[in-house]
């Protein structure tokens, strides 16, 4: 496990792209459910992050939303790697957007994910990874295999502990950036994870809270508040959050030191 230097500690920025379910909020046929259309915190994209920390711009996966958030929230100077958390649509099918930052940095970017999503990758978006006529590669692959229990990953010089999270029928990525753990699209947290992120000491975990009732692949909203309150972060934030959830009343649903994320959240934290 990775452990930080009180003399020489981490800060981490991180800013929330998207925090909807996979249809966002309001859906594309208008609907926006539960949640009140006149508050903009209800506005969802899907679901991404942007981590900057140690000098570095780390994108946490590519949805089909990933233009209009940049341009939304400001883009960045550069992004220094990516990590998948899975090959959901959602959070995939954005990748493409990525080659104005290729050709800017006159590189390719490394992307960081599980073997099966780099299947996956292979398969369907074949000419991101090799190029195709006078298209170049974008990315380099490079495939982590956190087993059963946890991996230190070096990613471009950030420390990243990386777990799997059961989502249903495929896993996702679980992350943490010193004191920052982000665990998007999961459900039924095992008891181990549950336990190191609590051991952590984190001063914020964003955790995925999809709708009321429960649900397959995702953690319903008691869920999301039991882990929380078990983990006990000092600051807690939920996404992945579908249209039946209501900023305002989810607040009032949250204990003191939970809230639901929206797009546009900037958070710095620090070791």
């Amino acid at each position: 496990m990775s452990t930080q230097n009180p003399t020489n500690p981490q800060t981490v920025k991180v800013t929330v792209l998207g925090c909807g379910s996979s249809g966002g909020v309001p859906l594309i046929s208008g609907e926006w459910g539960r949640c009140d259309p006149k508050n903009p915190r209800n506005r969802r994209r899907r679901p991404s992050i942007l981590v900057e920390t140690m000098g570095k711009t780390i994108l946490v996966d590519a949805g089909p939303d990933m233009r209009e958030q940049f341009l939304a929230f400001g883009p960045p100077n550069r992004i220094d790697a990516v990590i998948l958390t899975h090959y959901h649509a959602d959070h995939l099918n954005g990748i493409d957007d990525i080659r104005h930052f290729v050709s800017k940095q006159e590189q390719t970017i490394p992307v960081y994910l599980l073997p099966e999503v780099a299947e996956h990758v292979n398969t369907h978006f074949n000419y991101v990874v090799k190029g195709f006529a006078w298209y170049p590669p974008l990315i380099d692959m490079r495939p982590v295999e956190p087993g059963k229990g946890f991996v230190q990953v070096d990613v471009e010089g950030v420390s990243v502990d990386m777990w799997r999270q059961r989502h249903g029928r495929v896993d996702t990525i679980g992350m943490r950036f010193g004191p920052f753990a982000y665990s998007t699209d999961c459900v039924d947290l095992n008891e181990q994870t549950l336990a190191q992120l609590r051991d952590w000491k984190l001063k914020l975990w964003m955790a995925d809270a999809a709708r009321i009732k429960p649900h397959p692949a995702h953690a319903h909203l008691d869920m999301a508040l039991d882990w929380m309150h078990f983990v006990k972060p000092e600051r807690g934030l939920l996404t992945h959050m579908s249209e039946f959830l209501d900023y305002e009343e989810t607040i009032l649903a949250c204990p003191d030191f939970v809230q639901p994320a929206y797009d546009g959240m900037e958070l710095t934290v620090e070791t």
